[in-house]
């Protein structure tokens, strides 16, 4: 018997999407995580699943603003050949993908509203992007900034900062006091809990 030919197609039923994508988002993120260490380069790993919840992952313990920042860095230009490259490369996988029963004439002629799909959403990465180096601009200059909006939103977003240094933190000092516990227990003055002695006892 020779293998089972992989049928390319949007499952039915949303069990079936829940059940398949549980299914693969552990194999994605492991890749995701051995191709950024193999490689040592930074990688941002952004999904959504069936019920559209979102799933990251950013190599390196780096945060979504280190990501966004290097995009801003990118030109729209320098974007968009990006963006045409990769479909390129995604359709020369698919129409040479012998395992998978993908209908390549099927695929050609959805281009266009893919194409017009992949403009939306990078249009849309743009205005995010914009919005993300305002707010930037923002907090540099808070004193000009007039929209109450705009000084929610950078409230929203100190707050959501300060929270994950105090997180932080809390790690740290745990395990800066579980430290000083252990090294107080081992040390030449330690009480001998199991036998109720104490060390230096002469």
């Amino acid at each position: 018997m020779g293998k089972r030919k992989l049928v390319i197609k949007r499952l039915e039923t949303l069990k079936e999407r829940h059940a398949k994508f549980s299914k693969r988002k552990k194999g994605i993120l492991n890749k995701a995580k051995e191709f950024s260490v193999i490689c040592d380069i930074d990688l941002a790993l952004v999904m959504f699943s069936p019920s559209d919840k979102p799933v990251t992952y950013f190599a390196h313990d780096k945060d979504l603003g280190y990501f966004v920042e290097k995009m801003e860095k990118t030109s729209a230009r320098d974007l968009e050949e990006r963006r045409e490259s990769t479909n390129k490369l995604l359709k020369k996988i698919f129409q040479k993908n012998v395992e998978a029963e993908v209908d390549v004439r099927s695929f050609s002629a959805d281009g266009d509203d893919t194409v017009k799909v992949q403009e939306a959403q990078l249009e849309e990465m743009k205005n995010r992007l914009d919005e993300r180096r305002k707010a930037l601009e923002d907090f540099k200059n808070p004193r000009n900034v007039q929209d109450l909006n705009q000084i929610k939103s950078m409230k929203e977003h100190l707050i959501t900062s300060l929270e994950r240094i105090q997180k932080k933190k809390n790690r740290l000092l745990g395990k800066y006091q579980m430290e000083r516990v252990i090294n107080a227990s081992s040390g030449p003055g330690a009480v001998n809990l199991a036998h109720g002695t104490f060390g230096d006892k002469n």
